[in-house]
């Protein structure tokens, strides 16, 4: 039976972790050579940034005009991210479509009422890669924030293909283009869930895809 680590000890270890993290983060993140492509976009009431998982690191570049929130998972992975992300100067609302869902949309939506904007990657938390769920357009339509999705793609670097999400690992240095669509306010649209969630979806590949280009892609595995 494996010693049980004391609970000051794991929480000093957890604490150097996420501080170890997010330094690396930071330093690698101001050596990337940055490329915004923005839609014009109203910034009339809340605003909510919607990506897919895999981009979180380059995306950490992105220029966030006010208070923005992070909504990260209940689980282990998810507390060293709150840790980091905290760092980095997001506020953290906890929760997933796994664990603490309720929670989790219950304080994203006091956070938005509260005329604050939020970062979310609409795919998670387990995929599948690329397929948006119902969360992202609810807080949408209830909280009446604008959507604005997002993508990036880097130059050189790395995809983590052992991880459901292909994580983009950059380079120090490399170029990274980031592209961010014409805002989207899925309560305006006279469709079914389904379809708003399929629009969403296809707004973020072109973005991706026009990402990639300009990258070029010629040397990210």
């Amino acid at each position: 039976m494996k010693p049980r680590v004391p609970e000051p000890l794991h929480q000093a270890w957890q604490w150097l972790l996420g501080l170890a993290v997010a330094a690396a983060a930071w330093i690698l993140g101001w050596t990337l050579q940055v490329k915004l492509r923005r839609a014009s976009a109203a910034r009339a009431g809340p605003v909510i940034y919607a990506f897919m998982h895999g981009h979180q690191l380059p995306l950490l570049r992105y220029p966030l005009p006010r208070p923005t929130a992070a909504l990260v998972s209940m689980s282990r992975d998810g507390s060293l991210q709150a840790r980091v992300l905290r760092r980095l100067g997001f506020e953290i609302l906890r929760g997933s479509s796994s664990l603490g869902g309720a929670r989790g949309l219950k304080a994203s939506l006091d956070w938005l009422g509260g005329g604050h904007d939020l970062a979310l990657a609409v795919d998670g938390p387990r995929g599948p890669a690329g397929s948006s769920k119902p969360g992202v357009i609810y807080l949408a339509e209830k909280a009446r924030a604008t959507i604005v999705p997002v993508a990036c793609s880097a130059s050189r670097g790395r995809r983590l293909t052992g991880s459901w999400d292909s994580f983009l690992l950059p380079s120090p240095f490399a170029t990274v283009p980031i592209h961010s669509g014409a805002p989207y306010r899925p309560w305006e649209k006279d469709w079914t869930e389904k379809r708003k969630l399929a629009y969403l979806d296809s707004l973020i590949a072109t973005l991706a895809e026009r990402a990639d280009q300009e990258a070029g892609l010629t040397q990210v595995q």
